[in-house]
């Protein structure tokens, strides 16, 4: 029995489902168990996704005979200062314990 609340079905119903937010803040907020982000942000350290088992995912979703780029990456860039750029969004920061400015 797992000791997380956050499972591989519930991560997977969530992916396909959020258009814009992707975040362990996102998939709690709308998680049809309690879950707080700090759990789903344990199970994603706990559970080791492979590339491949991500391409098999994935895969359902590209039209493989078009060109096209998967991006796979977590990376928040926090954009303190910035007003300006549109891609710009309020967004929590595990570095900074806080909702910052970022892109990501």
């Amino acid at each position: 029995m797992s000791r997380h609340l956050c499972t591989v079905d519930l991560h997977k119903a969530f992916l396909p489902a959020s258009s814009i937010r992707y975040t362990g803040l996102a998939l709690s907020e709308v998680s049809p168990v309690q879950i707080s982000h700090d759990s789903v942000s344990h199970w994603l350290r706990a559970t080791r996704q492979t590339p491949n088992m991500v391409w098999n995912e994935a895969s359902k979703f590209i039209d493989k005979k078009s060109s096209c780029l998967l991006i796979c990456d977590d990376t928040r860039l926090a954009k303190k200062h910035s007003q300006k750029i549109e891609l710009v969004g309020d967004q929590y920061s595990g570095a900074e314990d806080d909702v910052v400015a970022g892109i990501g």
